[in-house]
């Protein structure tokens, strides 16, 4: 799958599956955000010859730091086509019981 000229959002994207996801979505051709808590590990991935990345620091548990996030993004790239939402949160209960907070 050619996936040049595609913009890409990858949450927690410092380690681990995000950080794979937003490298394969490079292989592929996309230019992609990563957003996650952790700075060095982004700033690393961002500095990689070649890398079509933008680091992102964000924390997603934070509803005005995603806001700013996707603002700076779409600021950088003109739009976002692909979202991948890696980052997580344990919260455990009916799903209709837990805020956005």
């Amino acid at each position: 799958m050619d996936l040049k000229g595609r913009r890409a959002v990858v949450t927690g994207a410092s380690r681990g599956i995000g950080a794979a996801n937003a490298d394969a979505l490079v292989e592929k051709g996309a230019r992609v955000a990563g957003l996650a808590r952790s700075v060095e590990p982004l700033d690393e991935i961002a500095r990689r010859p070649g890398e079509a990345f933008l680091a992102v620091p964000c924390d997603v548990r934070d509803p005005a730091a995603v806001r700013a996030a996707v603002g700076r993004v779409v600021e950088a790239a003109g739009r976002i086509d692909i979202l991948i939402n890696n980052a997580g949160v344990g919260r455990f209960g009916p799903v209709d019981e837990i805020g956005e907070a």
